[in-house]
């Protein structure tokens, strides 16, 4: 598990899991196609984040903007080795 960037009180695994302050999995919902949860960044703005970018973020050094792809096409699979740029 690591802290997400710009969301210091929420961490995620390399699955995709994002847990939020008091510890618990935050469920994901569908948006625009693709898993996504709603959070609040550092700011103090709740957002949708799109589970597969914060993963590549976080995991892989993808800078916000870079294009990530899903390795075998299923777009639910979120793990850092289903992921490429």
């Amino acid at each position: 598990m690591k802290t997400i960037n710009g969301f210091s009180k929420y961490q995620i695994s390399e699955d995709g899991i994002v847990v939020g302050p008091r510890g618990h999995a935050i469920a994901p919902h569908i948006n625009k196609g693709m898993l996504a949860v709603k959070i609040h960044n550092d700011a103090g703005n709740r957002i949708a984040v799109q589970i597969h970018r914060a993963v590549a973020e976080t995991f892989m050094g993808v800078a916000a903007g870079m294009r990530v792809r899903h390795r075998e096409g299923n777009v639910l699979n979120n793990a850092v080795e289903n992921l490429e740029i």
